[in-house]
């Protein structure tokens, strides 16, 4: 791909196609599977007999190679390009490494539960667990690991004011239902809810709407 860069070689492939060699590079991902692929586009515009680039073509087994080599990073690149987004969870992260490492047995090293890349082993499991619903299974490591983060249970006395909250706040909403029902009776039912609770909203805050309000909101 180097020799398809130069001067000379660059002008013959510009008769030919407007695709472009493309560089490996070290600090991009994706660098090896987009040249790779870029090669394989190029290949049939290729001149075998040039004698400056005769030397560096590789062969039909080599290209056979090549082209297994190409569908091995298309999967590594499709799993990479799905990991991209901001919301992906690590749930998300852990079925697409298994899914890979099913086709790749060799990346379990790297990409495995305790991979070089997990800083963390247990605690990233108890994630996966949590965020899939299965905190029962949980192994003592994992629960160690993300003890920091439970939440602590409230005292009595707040315990027993949030109850006495809800009692009354369900009792005034079962009363302001039963002045809808009251008010509005079989009428209720032929209500869209939408329409029902623009009803109710009026009719709560029917001191605010003064004949003056109403005449504005008519102009």
């Amino acid at each position: 791909m180097v020799r398809l860069r130069t001067l000379n070689e660059s002008a013959k492939l510009r008769f030919k196609t407007k695709l472009r060699s493309v560089l490996r590079q070290d600090t991009r991902k994706g660098s090896t599977f987009k040249m790779l692929h870029h090669y394989f586009n190029l290949l049939e515009f290729i001149d075998r007999d040039d004698e400056n680039l005769a030397e560096f073509i590789p062969s039909a087994s080599e290209n056979k190679k090549l082209k297994v080599l190409l569908t091995t990073l298309e999967l590594i690149q499709s799993v990479s390009m799905q990991l991209q987004p901001d919301g992906v969870t690590l749930w998300e992260v852990c079925v697409l490494f298994d899914a890979l490492l099913k086709e790749m047995s060799a990346l379990k090293r790297y990409l495995g539960a305790t991979g070089s890349i997990v800083a963390s082993p247990d605690f990233e499991s108890a994630c996966v667990k949590i965020q899939s619903d299965k905190q029962n299974p949980m192994s003592r490591q994992e629960k160690a690991a993300c003890q920091r983060f439970l939440r602590e249970p409230q005292n009595e006395v707040n315990l027993q004011g949030s109850s006495q909250q809800g009692f009354a706040a369900s009792v005034l909403k079962k009363a302001r239902l039963d002045v809808a029902r009251a008010t509005y009776g079989l009428d209720l039912h032929s209500l869209l809810p939408i329409s029902l609770e623009m009803v109710l909203c009026l009719s709560v805050n029917e001191c605010y709407w003064g004949a003056e309000t109403i005449h504005q909101c008519l102009d």
